[in-house]
């Protein structure tokens, strides 16, 4: 939308397209019986996505006014992979695909710079027209003339059957379409306006300090070349410098007087150019937030403001029916294209529609098998759905399964029929509407001021009127309808004025019956005392019901509290019961635990004296091996002496024969 308004502001023209665009899913398998069949794929979602077209991209049928325009058309530069996805038909000479066949342009015809090109995309270029006549779309590509890319009937079933609303359009003529843009209203002026700042810049340069001094004294040249503040200039021979006049005899300057005035009056010129731009648009000085002149009062500020939203109020009325427009496309093509499926979920409309159908249902008695209704602060009596407690067999009735609800298919019921008057372009036309309040920015504190306004007004006049309404009754409905008339000079919409005209309606009523003259003061004390009577008599009524009511609840809680006590002492003697059954279970356990402690002790006993034997008899063999093994060492021992006695022999008598042996002479001689 904001693209399409600046081209409406700098162009003349804005458009816009809305298209529709579903997402398919996976294909249907179809089975052996339809095997040659494309499979069919189901949408799994909708949406309506909105397009900027370029004014330099939309094209349209010559026609004085948009109502007898018979074609629309727009431009897209698509690449090989978007021409393929989106065209799927055969050239009929080739049998090649046309997305293939299509030649792809590198940048426009009209621009001549390589470089530019050959950094774009390579894409071509196809026309969409939507022939209004024979109710068909054309796609066309100027690169590929054999044939058409594609035609299609009706893709949309709109009730206007284009796609984009009317464009915004500009200053225009009664005799054609083409628009005037608003810069060409102003143009003289911008090209003088241009002329004016040049010159100004021009003669702002050349507003400088220039001159000449005498060269024999040279310290004057940095008067103006040093940039200090408060400095003193030494020059030589001041006397002599003072002598021939000073500054003013060795300095001249250029003048510069005449060339600030002509300044002066560029500005001049210029303010009034501006002037007169702001005049044709109609964006005067107080819109463009500035102020001219002395202090300007709030009530000329104000004014001015709104002289100038008058003179934009058609600029905004067309933006806004441009905005309604298009909206109104959208809903269209939602309510012819969009399933019912993808728009519950898309809405959410089922659970409410639930709702409201359960609401107005009336309250179902309880079924069979589920009993009266329980009332959660009354104890059950005993042996009545007390926990633990399970009724006999044959007690009552088993609880049967509930029945399926009905409320969702009827809410899915009532939707479909949602859905049919969405697509019944007659209901819809006259049931659903749009409006355009959200498009238009609202003064929101002009709005204030005429609400304070009207409610002072209203407020004053009501203090007014009231009295001389209960004084002359007669005068009701015209106060009435005077009330009404300010409403509605002041526009305050059609809910504040219904409820006011069923008020004076009301008032007129009761105007018309007049009520009954007022009573006497001594009739009015005579109906106090028997209003009195009546609400003593009333009261001594009630507080005997009271008492009654207070002596039979004091029964049924008596009642309530025996029973409780009942239940109690039959819970304790209950709880005694098994206690001394405890008791009993514990002493059989201890009785039967001596006993066994009696067994355990004489097994324990003859275990220890069969130990006891045991241990002698060992003890005895133990003593009879030991004194065996004894006497055999003994022997072993005495043998074992023998024997070394002969070896020591044997040793003695072998080495005195080895030294009676004579001994060998050395070899050698020596």
């Amino acid at each position: 939308m904001k693209k399409a308004m600046l081209d409406y502001l700098l162009c003349g023209r804005g458009t816009l397209w809305e298209r529709y665009e579903p997402t398919y899913g996976d294909p249907v398998d179809l089975g052996d019986d339809e095997q040659g069949a494309e499979a069919p794929r189901p949408v799994t979602y909708e949406k309506v996505c909105t397009d900027y077209v370029a004014w330099n991209r939309f094209r349209h049928s010559p026609a004085p006014i948009w109502e007898e325009v018979w074609w629309v058309a727009k431009e897209e530069m698509l690449t090989r992979k978007e021409l393929r996805a989106r065209f799927k038909a055969k050239d009929k000479e080739t049998g090649k695909l046309i997305a293939d066949l299509v030649p792809l342009r590198t940048g426009d015809k009209d621009s001549e710079n390589d470089k530019e090109k050959k950094r774009k995309q390579p894409r071509a270029c196809v026309w969409e027209i939507w022939n209004k006549t024979d109710r068909e779309v054309i796609f066309i590509a100027p690169d590929y003339p054999n044939a058409p890319l594609e035609r299609t009937d009706d893709p949309l079933s709109l009730d206007g059957f284009w796609p984009c609303p009317e464009p915004l359009y500009a200053t225009t003529t009664n005799d054609t379409l083409v628009p005037v843009p608003d810069y060409v209203e102003y143009q003289d002026q911008a090209d003088e306006l241009d002329n004016l700042t040049a010159r100004i810049k021009a003669l702002t340069d050349a507003i400088r300090v220039n001159g000449v001094y005498d060269a024999s004294y040279p310290e004057l040249k940095r008067i103006l070349s040093e940039g200090v503040d408060n400095r003193m200039i030494g020059v030589k021979n001041y006397s002599e410098f003072a002598a021939k006049g000073g500054i003013e005899a060795a300095m001249s300057f250029v003048p510069i007087k005449d060339v600030v005035e002509a300044l002066v009056k560029l500005y001049e010129a210029r303010d009034r150019t501006k002037a007169d731009m702001a005049e044709i648009t109609g964006l005067s000085d107080i819109v463009r937030g500035q102020a001219q002149g002395g202090t300007k009062t709030a009530t000329e500020q104000k004014i001015k403001g709104q002289f100038a939203s008058l003179r934009l109020e058609d600029r905004k009325k067309e933006v806004a029916r441009f905005a309604c427009d298009a909206i109104r496309i959208v809903a269209e093509i939602v309510s012819e294209q969009f399933s019912p499926e993808i728009l519950s979920e898309m809405t959410g409309m089922l659970p409410f529609i639930e709702d409201d159908i359960r609401s107005e249902q009336p309250p179902q008695p309880p079924m069979m098998g589920q009993g009266p209704p329980v009332d959660p602060g009354v104890s059950p009596p005993p042996g009545v759905g007390a926990p633990g407690v399970i009724p006999p067999a044959g007690a009552g009735m088993q609880p049967t399964a509930p029945p399926p609800d009905p409320i969702p298919e009827m809410a899915q019921q009532k939707f479909m029929e949602i859905c049919s008057l969405l697509r019944d372009d007659k209901m819809r036309t006259f049931r659903i509407d749009i409006e355009t309040d959200s498009t238009i920015e609202v003064d929101k504190q002009a709005a204030k001021d005429s609400v304070v306004e009207l409610f002072t007004a209203v407020g004053g006049f009501l203090e007014k009127a009231l009295p001389i309404g209960q004084v002359m009754p007669q005068l009701t409905p015209a106060l009435g309808q005077s009330i009404l008339f300010a409403f509605r000079r002041f526009g305050a919409g059609r809910d504040v004025e219904g409820v006011w005209e069923q008020a004076i309606d009301k008032l007129t009523q009761m105007s018309k019956n007049p009520p009954p003259k007022p009573p006497s003061p001594e009739e009015i004390k005579a109906q106090a005392e028997k209003q009195k009577a009546e609400l003593t008599a009333q009261t001594m009524q009630q507080k005997a019901a009271l008492d009654q009511q207070k002596g039979q609840q004091d029964l049924e809680l008596a009642q309530q509290k025996a029973q409780i006590e009942l239940q109690k002492a039959q819970a304790q003697l209950q709880i005694d019961q098994q206690k001394l059954a405890l008791e009993r279970e514990k002493m059989e356990m201890e009785r039967a635990k001596a006993g066994m402690q009696m067994q355990i002790d004489q097994q324990r006993m003859a275990i220890d004296s069969e130990a006891a034997v045991r241990d002698a008899e060992i003890d005895e063999r133990t003593a009879l091996r030991d004194d065996e093994l004894a006497t055999r060492a003994a022997e072993r021992d005495a043998e074992s002496g023998e024997q070394q006695f002969e070896l020591n022999k044997k040793t003695a008598q072998f080495k005195a024969k080895e030294a009676m042996k004579p001994k060998p002479k050395p070899r050698g001689g020596k």
